[in-house]
């Protein structure tokens, strides 16, 4: 018996494994990867929370400027309640395209792929700038990608990495003192970062008050950008991320919104997995990765979710058991066989 991927023309004999997850393999509802010129080339910030973390859109506002935002919004609230608790944190309605999921009943079941993939459908601009809402741009990010549209234009599998670092935090952040804190600590532009940084070889410092995204618990990660050369390299220059330490890496990037582009997979929820296999599929895609100068995304601290808390507990105790590694598994043997192997960055030697 035969099985048709969802939303592709792609027919799998129903025997496997993954053939319960209906996995995908191009965004199908994206337009078509036409040719572009320079001058078409626009951002919008894509990225997904919860209600509870709203909170954390006011840096992006402010950071971001007036330029296209989508936000796709895990809630029961409705619509004009959204809205006029952006409008509260300084963010301008008419630059945000704010959609909204409500069918799950956990933080364990939080649709955060959903909300990925509804949040690139309702961009307008040719590519997308995609976040976590918990990395803060840098002042001035906008205008950085805008010097590189010449490189995106000439390729749709053009891909601009943003350097990702994390603010080591001082305090415990569940009270409001201490979120006030760590936003006051962070980092405006380059200059302000490098006073506060260390270097990629010393992520385990603990005089570093900010350092490789992650170096700690997942170095491979981000280990693949370059950050030694990223301290000298200018905002004019691209700099190819020439290959790859690990599967694991899981850079920020802008890319061309159009129909060659993987989806995020649905069924990853909660914590674990769910950008990761995206990273995966994309550069198995053929995508290139160019390193942009003098941006950042800081992580800014916060509590951590439940779901990440109960995932790294299970994950220490019995890794096979978890059910999210089970999908990510049965993922890549998916990927292995329907998505032929155009990677163009290979693994470091």
């Amino acid at each position: 018996m035969e099985k048709c991927l969802e939303n592709t023309e792609t027919c799998i004999q129903n025997n496997h494994t993954y053939d319960q997850y209906e996995f995908s393999i191009e965004s199908s509802s994206a337009p078509e990867c036409f040719p572009m010129k320079e001058e078409d080339i626009d951002f919008t910030l894509v990225t997904q929370l919860s209600f509870n973390r709203l909170s954390m859109m006011r840096q992006h506002c402010e950071r971001w400027g007036d330029h296209p935002i989508s936000l796709a919004i895990g809630t029961t609230k409705n619509l004009e309640t959204v809205q006029k608790a952006l409008s509260q944190l300084g963010c301008k309605n008419e630059m945000i395209t704010v959609s909204l999921i409500s069918d799950f009943n956990s933080e364990e079941e939080y649709p955060v792929n959903r909300l990925r993939n509804l949040a690139m459908s309702h961009i307008k601009t040719s590519h997308a700038v995609i976040i976590d809402a918990d990395f803060v741009l840098s002042v001035g990010l906008f205008e950085i990608l805008h010097m590189h549209r010449a490189t995106l234009a000439a390729d749709y599998l053009n891909a601009l990495v943003i350097p990702a670092f994390e603010l080591r935090k001082v305090c415990e952040e569940q009270t409001l003192n201490c979120t006030a804190l760590h936003i006051a600590m962070l980092p405006h532009n380059k200059d302000e970062l490098l006073k506060l940084y260390r270097g990629a070889t010393e992520v385990y410092s603990n005089s570093s008050s900010v350092t490789q995204f992650n170096g700690r618990g997942n170095f491979h990660g981000h280990a693949s950008t370059r950050y030694t050369d990223w301290i000298t390299q200018p905002a004019e220059q691209l700099l190819p991320i020439e290959c790859v330490t690990s599967d694991r890496y899981e850079p920020y990037l802008v890319v061309r919104h159009c129909r060659a582009l993987p989806p995020f997979q649905k069924v990853f929820v909660g914590y674990g997995q769910n950008k990761i296999t995206w990273l995966q599929q994309v550069r198995r895609a053929g995508y290139k990765f160019f390193q942009t100068g003098e941006g950042f995304v800081i992580h800014l601290p916060h509590r951590k979710s439940v779901s990440s808390v109960k995932w790294k507990k299970a994950r220490l105790k019995d890794r096979g058991s978890v059910e999210v590694e089970k999908v990510a598994e049965a993922f890549r043997a998916w990927m292995t066989e329907y998505i032929p192997d155009n990677s163009q960055i290979p693994y470091c030697s």
